[in-house]
């Protein structure tokens, strides 16, 4: 501690920075993910022991910045968008200079904020509420205004610990994000109060960490409760999910000559599946370049855009699928004239159910109006939403779907789900060159997992492709780029319960933070008065 102090006063911003580089170690590709239980005790320390404003303001800038650019640069650099859309795909690349820019500026505020309100708390726990009810709230607020780019970094590093992460059950991403900012908090004053010259801090500066020791055995009995809740009266649901590297379109996609549909990739890696008798095999891409249609009729467009039909993809199906074997595909579809992102369940050859995309993301999905008035377009065609919550039935299983981006955010998560007893979690991060949102989505499906108490099915082309139970606890996976089959079953448990968090969401927590501040400046005005 005392080597923290003084390099504190030799350079004022040392611990803010090392806070915000031992989060960046937690991140991928370096996954050091256990030190994020430690990683914010210097700014804490930081935070409670700075003594001036603008160094306060400062800390807040390098901390902002520092966090916020690595995860905006590793994650957006390597954008690559449709060569139409070039302008599009180099602003994506310029993103993370404004991103960063504001994200630093706001938390910097932020900060100045909790320095403002420090003195009014009068032991360690208000103190430790008001730091980590600001940083949750931020992180929570950051989340909804960049569409979850930050995808819940703290609880992407955490959700590692099934302990931590099943807090997500009982408040989602907020609330484990919450846990892992009050252990942190709580070492942060055990060690302030085990290197304090007495009587500066009592023992009560103890009682954060023996809330997270009594939070950890609630948890323990909450795992135990439920293992013994979902142990009878299972199912399961086998699954063959198809991931390779392949990235080249003559690779990548099958096409239509002679009226027949051939795809050489993808027929050499179903003669491996067929004899091995799943319920579901998914292809978690579209199998050709274009949209599905009745009918293979370009007249009303000035390029090609309907590459096959029902009729000749059925045929090919009925070569290559067996019979009794559920084929899912994720395509584009044209249907009464409007572009439909989907989810095709296809049996005997025919299209037996579909689950049309319902949470369209911006610029990806459709080109938003004001873009379209700028003439700034950024897709060949517009993606039109679905509406439909309904489950889809394999051998009496209902399985909910989430589509691509839908995995992002809990909402769609929790609206689906109703009666389902497994989800499946189909999408590709194949615009970015690296493995970060890859690696950032398995987690986010890892995350719905916990949310909603359901397994899932996680499908990507290029991987990572995994089995994740109603824990979120990864059962099986491929890795990122690896060419292969994951064979696997959903274990279903066909008696479902809804979470705290699908009933109450994370409102009523941010709700009692907030009104926790108030009580702060109240608080202040009186000690004022006195």
């Amino acid at each position: 501690m005392i080597y923290l102090t003084q390099l504190k006063e030799r350079i004022p911003y040392f611990l803010p920075i090392a806070s915000a580089l031992t989060l960046v170690l937690t991140l991928p590709p370096f996954n050091l993910w256990p030190i994020v239980f430690v990683a914010l005790i210097p700014f804490y320390i930081f935070i409670f022991s700075e003594k001036r404003f603008s160094n306060i303001f400062f800390g807040g800038i390098f901390f902002g910045l520092i966090f916020s650019s690595y995860l905006s640069v590793a994650t957006l650099s390597g954008f690559k968008w449709i060569p139409d859309a070039y302008l599009f795909s180099t602003a994506i690349n310029l993103l993370p200079i404004p991103i960063a820019i504001i994200t630093s500026i706001i938390t910097a505020f932020t900060w100045i904020y909790v320095f403002y309100l420090r003195k009014y708390t009068q032991n360690a726990f208000e103190r430790s509420i008001l730091f980590v009810g600001t940083f949750a709230i931020v992180e929570w607020m950051f989340s909804k205004i960049l569409f979850g780019f930050n995808y819940g970094s703290l609880a992407y590093a955490g959700g590692h610990f099934e302990i931590v992460r099943l807090a997500g059950s009982l408040g989602g991403v907020f609330l484990i994000t919450f846990f892992i900012v009050f252990i942190n908090a709580s070492l942060a004053e055990t060690l302030l109060y085990t290197t304090a010259k007495k009587p500066t801090r009592t023992i009560l500066s103890l009682v954060p960490l023996c809330i997270v020791l009594i939070t950890f055995g609630g948890l323990f009995l909450y795992q135990n409760i439920l293992n013994k809740q979902f142990a009878k009266n299972t199912s399961s649901l086998s699954v063959a999910i198809i991931q390779n590297n392949a990235r080249k379109e003559s690779d990548t996609f099958g096409f239509v000559k002679n009226g027949q549909f051939t795809f050489p990739l993808l027929e050499r890696q179903l003669r491996e599946v067929v004899n091995t008798q799943v319920d579901v095999i998914i292809y978690p891409f579209s199998p050709w370049v274009g949209v599905l249609s009745d009918t293979i009729n370009n007249d009303s467009f000035n390029k090609k855009v309907i590459a096959i039909d029902f009729n000749t993809f059925g045929k090919w199906l009925n070569v290559y699928i067996p019979k009794e074997t559920v084929f899912v595909t994720w395509d584009t579809r044209l249907e009464d004239g409007k572009f439909i992102n989907v989810l095709d369940y296809w049996k005997n050859g025919t299209l037996i159910d579909s689950y049309k995309k319902r949470k369209l993301f911006p610029f990806l999905d459709y080109t938003p109006k004001w873009s379209q008035n700028i003439s700034l377009y950024t897709t060949p065609y517009d993606a039109s939403a679905g509406e439909s919550q309904s489950p889809i039935y394999v051998n009496n299983i209902a399985i909910s779907q989430l589509v691509c981006s839908e995995v992002i955010g809990s909402q769609v998560a929790k609206e689906n789900v109703n009666s389902s007893d497994v989800i499946f979690s189909v999408g590709s991060e194949a615009m970015f060159e690296g493995s970060i949102a890859s690696e950032v989505n398995l987690i986010n499906a890892q995350l719905r997992a916990v949310e909603t108490r359901r397994p899932v099915i996680r499908a990507n082309k290029f991987g990572p492709s995994a089995i994740i139970d109603r824990y979120g606890n990864i059962v099986q996976k491929l890795k990122f780029n690896e060419t292969g089959i994951l064979y696997g079953k959903a274990t279903i448990t066909k008696k479902q319960t809804d979470t705290l968090y699908k009933k109450v969401s994370e409102y009523p927590y941010i709700l009692i933070l907030v009104l926790y501040m108030f009580i702060l400046r109240f608080r202040k005005r009186g000690l004022n008065k006195t």
